[in-house]
């Protein structure tokens, strides 16, 4: 099962991804060879945190063209995009 979201960052001292009901599911801390934080690691944070709203965006868009999919597919580069789509979401639910 997943945690539900909505996910929130911290602050960019400690960048922990939480979940609505306050529990932690991600730290992200990269740090360099003098130990300070690396900029990279603010935008690892936010798509983590972003990542629950991302999979509901695309799950809803693949529904919503489900139905038109023999017309939608027929344009190799679209049927490439929606398989990219629907693999996507089975990374990201284990499905």
């Amino acid at each position: 099962n997943l945690t539900p979201g909505p996910w929130t960052l911290g602050d960019e001292d400690s960048p922990l991804v939480s979940s609505s009901d306050g529990a932690y599911v991600a730290q992200v801390l990269s740090r360099d060879e003098s130990g300070a934080l690396r900029p990279s690691y603010a935008a690892d944070a936010a798509l983590i945190a972003a990542a629950p709203d991302l999979l509901a965006a695309l799950q809803a868009l693949v529904e919503e063209y489900e139905p038109n999919l023999k017309t939608f597919a027929v344009n190799a580069p679209r049927k490439a995009r929606w398989e990219s789509a629907i693999a996507a979401i089975s990374r990201a639910t284990g499905a």
